[in-house]
């Protein structure tokens, strides 16, 4: 009986060494990503947050070729949250950086594009992540005329239905500025807003992520095929 009992714990431990040793197989094969690699061309920056200008001092500039927020007087802003007091009480947007907001020095010139079919209140960050160009009424390359807003549209202190929520964007100003020898093209997604206080101000934030092509591309993949 005491050989009987051996034998099968040996036959027991045989089958879960089996089993372990073949799951450990499956995962190999199915979770590894042999066919795609990272989009050399393209920077993907996410969770960057802009806060509303109050003076020289707040970080309501954003730099969308580093992917930084800067000071609202840095040189190196391609835009900057203004606040549209024109348009009615409580109205934002992002503007290009090269205007003179109270009297602040002039940053980077960025024109915009923006994409009509993401007009929505609950637009997803998967829709935004799958976005892989610019559609213009023609033929890559893009061209200067693409990008014919100087901002995007206002927004509220919470999204609505009518608000768009991608632009394209170039980066006119600063390829001169830096000398680069190819255009600079990407997408802003305006992801989130909210109002908090800093320094017991209630403050306006908006939340966006950003890819960029620093190859002059019409593609803004986060991946591509290997081969």
């Amino acid at each position: 009986m005491k050989s009987f009992l051996s034998f099968l714990l040996v036959l027991l431990f045989l089958s879960s060494a089996l089993i372990y040793t073949s799951g450990c197989k499956d995962n190999a094969v199915t979770t590894a990503d042999t066919t795609t690699i990272a989009n050399p061309n393209v920077k993907v920056y996410r969770n960057l947050t802009i806060n509303e200008f109050f003076g020289d001092a707040s970080m309501s500039s954003i730099n969308l070729d580093s992917g930084t927020i800067t000071l609202a007087n840095s040189i190196w802003r391609d835009a900057e949250l203004s606040d549209s007091v024109g348009q009615g009480r409580d109205r934002f947007y992002i503007r290009s950086g090269d205007g003179n907001q109270d009297h602040l020095a002039p940053g980077q010139e960025t024109k915009f594009v923006p994409f009509f079919n993401t007009r929505s209140a609950t637009y997803s960050q998967a829709a935004f992540d799958t976005t892989k160009r610019i559609d213009p009424s023609h033929a890559d390359p893009l061209v200067a005329t693409d990008f014919y807003k100087y901002s995007t549209y206002s927004l509220g202190r919470s999204f609505v239905s009518d608000d768009i929520r991608v632009y394209g964007f170039w980066l006119k100003g600063k390829k001169v500025s830096m000398g680069w020898s190819t255009e600079r093209y990407g997408l802003v997604y305006l992801k989130s807003i909210a109002t908090t206080t800093i320094g017991g101000v209630s403050t306006y934030q908006l939340t966006v992520d950003v890819k960029l092509n620093t190859a002059g591309q019409n593609d803004f993949r986060e991946r591509i095929p290997s081969n």
